[in-house]
């Protein structure tokens, strides 16, 4: 609460605006503070904003990856780049805001962090991760990796918490397209392989994602329904997985044979006993039913 009241006089006074107009940029690098105007400029532009489905106030997350950015004995530029990485997607603010207040490089880097929201959600992700792929600037894939490593981090926590309850916060549902974007930032960032930062984001990746494929869609979809049997057709398993199957029955035939049937046998199979569902009849031509079976209490 204090910190909001002191948020609120800020922005009634213009208080940010006068603090820049009274140092000029190469004062506040000279003096220090471009750090410290980062973190407020940031705290203003984020007032009010929760991390998904929490009440964290969502300048926690920027404040992290600040931080994140300090403990790999980031540049300046770097540092603040972290701190104003959401800025420009979040908040409304424009390159030209961030240019004038911190400069060409700094503007930059947040530029190169933010996403384009007439895209796709996967289309985003995709080009995010083809871009961090391409780019020869190792300080994009120094902000970026800032940004997601406090993402994985907050990821497992609740993933530890809630489980699979955790997907219903996100815009994008399946965790199948949360795991192929995350393992894919894996990747791109690994030029970065030596920071301690980067090494701790894989194992996070590995850790949440590690039993995620796309059939953990299909769990999610049984563990809604409160049907002793579910009968799904093959154009609503096609829904469900954001896949396409075979058409021919020799096809399905396979597919039945090497996915579904294996999938009760895997050695995760315990995801499946916690949804409570086993494979109780396949129908070539048409559906996939699934029964609910009783677990035992131990």
């Amino acid at each position: 609460m204090a910190m909001g009241r002191c948020i609120s006089r800020m922005v009634e006074s213009k208080w940010m605006e006068e603090r820049l107009a009274t140092r000029p940029g190469e004062c506040r690098r000279e003096c220090g503070m471009r750090i410290d105007d980062a973190i407020v400029f940031a705290t203003m532009a984020h007032e009010g904003q929760k991390r998904k489905g929490s009440e964290t106030p969502y300048i926690f997350h920027v404040l992290e990856a600040g931080v994140i950015a300090t403990q790999m004995h980031a540049s300046e530029d770097v540092v603040c780049a972290a701190l104003l990485h959401d800025v420009m997607e979040d908040s409304g603010k424009t390159v030209e805001d961030v240019r004038r207040a911190f400069g060409d490089r700094v503007a930059e880097l947040v530029a190169a962090e933010s996403e384009s929201k007439s895209l796709s959600w996967m289309e985003r992700k995709r080009r995010t991760i083809e871009d961090l792929a391409g780019t020869p600037d190792e300080d994009v894939r120094r902000v970026a990796l800032c940004d997601k490593l406090s993402n994985i981090r907050a990821m497992d926590r609740d993933y530890k918490e809630i489980g699979n309850r955790l997907w219903e916060r996100f815009k994008e549902k399946n965790p199948a397209r949360h795991a192929e974007y995350y393992r894919g930032l894996v990747g791109s960032l690994a030029t970065l392989k030596d920071e301690p930062a980067y090494r701790e984001f894989a194992r996070l990746v590995w850790e949440v994602f590690g039993q995620v494929d796309k059939y953990t869609a299909l769990l999610l979809f049984l563990e809604q329904s409160t049907m002793k049997r579910v009968r799904m057709s093959y154009s609503q398993l096609e829904s469900v997985l954001d896949d396409k199957l075979p058409k021919s029955a020799y096809g399905r035939r396979e597919w039945w044979h090497n996915d579904i049937s294996a999938m009760t046998r895997h050695p995760q199979c315990k995801a499946w006993l916690a949804a409570g569902y086993f494979v109780e009849s396949v129908e070539l031509g048409e559906a996939v039913t699934f029964e609910r079976i009783e677990l035992s209490g131990g």
